[in-house]
């Protein structure tokens, strides 16, 4: 199974094939447009291995945060069980606290895919945009470069589309193909009350600078375009003739993948619909989950795309900015 395989398939039924598990909630950055409630709880791999172990369906892990890589010990446990029953782990991450040695690890213990998230194409502006040191940067860029060389671990560079990258978004693209990364994932980036981030672009300024990326793309660079909202046989006439190794995921939330938090909480759709379905350790069963549909599931599934505009549940509306900041490192 190769990158975004089960997205690539539209989904027609409730099969749990995908879980994506917010490790921790510990991260190293604050971004604006995450939708993690920080902190410092984590979900050991003990007991996400217990809770994933039965699931007769599941062919994908996420590990994702905050920033997994604070813990990369539990990752590798994760990631050797998964690897032990032939399910694929892909590992979420801002790529800073990453090394050779980390890396050459992770390939050892069978990483299928390393998912970095990059918004700039230089120091300065990444500097600028997240608070940081340039030096975080440079890590970033050092980690595509050694994890692109890896033949065990597919690299995937994530953009999200908003405003302080849509003009950037051509520089951003040449930068992570001169780093070695051939999988390039450009998302949509929504409204996330909580932060008070709205950023977002429109739908019309994201088609075209999708146009544009399309046509600048590389011929070896494979580009997936996902959480898109709008019809993408418009976007499809724009780029006739220019679709080789482009890529539109289906949206598979809710039928064929799940969230699992560090809490124990289980989501729809964690940014556009994140609606709590239960939680693990109050009883919910992940391999029971769709012996009767949920009413909320089967509402989200049916209505077929995010309600991004829908009001978030109040333990997330609740939080105000100042709970998505953390002291710069």
């Amino acid at each position: 199974m190769s990158f975004k395989d089960i997205e690539l398939h539209r989904a027609e039924d409730f099969k749990l094939e995908s879980l994506e598990i917010g490790l921790t909630s510990v991260c190293n950055f604050a971004c604006d447009y995450c939708n993690v409630v920080l902190g410092k709880s984590l979900l050991p791999a003990e007991t996400i291995i217990d809770k994933i172990k039965d699931l007769e369906h599941l062919k994908r892990v996420k590990l994702s945060g905050g920033e997994v890589t604070v813990h990369l010990d539990e990752c590798i446990k994760v990631i050797e069980f998964c690897s032990s029953k032939g399910i694929k782990v892909q590992i979420n991450t801002n790529g800073t606290l990453l090394d050779a040695g980390k890396i050459r690890v992770l390939e050892d213990v069978g990483l299928d895919c390393l998912h970095v998230s990059l918004d700039a194409y230089n120091a300065s502006d990444y500097a600028r945009y997240y608070r940081k040191a340039e030096r975080f940067f440079h890590k970033v860029i050092d980690t595509i470069q050694l994890s692109a060389q890896s033949h065990q671990i597919t690299t995937v560079v994530e953009t999200i589309m908003f405003k302080e990258t849509v003009d950037k978004a051509v520089a951003i693209a040449d930068c992570i193909y001169e780093a070695g990364a051939r999988h390039h994932e450009v998302q949509y980036g929504v409204y996330v009350p909580h932060t008070g981030w709205n950023e977002t672009i429109s739908k019309e300024a994201l088609q075209d600078v999708m146009v544009e990326l399309v046509v600048h793309k590389k011929p070896d660079m494979k580009m997936y375009f996902s959480c898109l909202p709008f019809d993408k046989m418009d976007f499809h006439k724009r780029i006739d003739g220019k679709q080789d190794n482009v890529f539109f995921p289906s949206c598979i939330e809710g039928k064929k993948q799940l969230h699992l938090h560090h809490d124990g909480s289980v989501m729809i759709c964690e940014l556009g619909h994140p609606m709590i379905l239960g939680n693990v350790f109050q009883g919910l069963d992940l391999n029971r989950m769709y012996d009767s549909v949920p009413k909320d599931l089967l509402s989200f599934t049916s209505c077929g795309t995010c309600r991004k505009d829908q009001e978030y549940p109040i333990f997330l509306r609740s939080l105000g900015a100042s709970a998505m900041r953390v002291k710069n490192v």
